[in-house]
């Protein structure tokens, strides 16, 4: 396993999510060896039930920049 030092302070917010992206994609759950907790099954039956029920991130992204302008 290598594991690498990154200062997170001298990365800029988009490296952040960058690199939270990287991480993210780079876990694979085959064989659903990874825990989930009833809590969570919980998020994930509500997130189901509002499947066409949520704005894209695009649109999020927009709504979240015009608070700030």
């Amino acid at each position: 396993m290598i594991i690498m030092e990154i200062n997170l302070e001298k990365l800029s917010d988009v490296e952040k999510l960058n690199l939270i992206n990287i991480i993210w994609a780079s876990i694979e759950d085959k064989d659903n060896s990874l825990p989930v907790d009833d809590a969570h099954i919980q998020i994930l039956m509500e997130r189901t039930k509002t499947v066409g029920k949520t704005i894209s991130w695009e649109t999020a992204s927009e709504k979240i920049k015009d608070l700030f302008k």
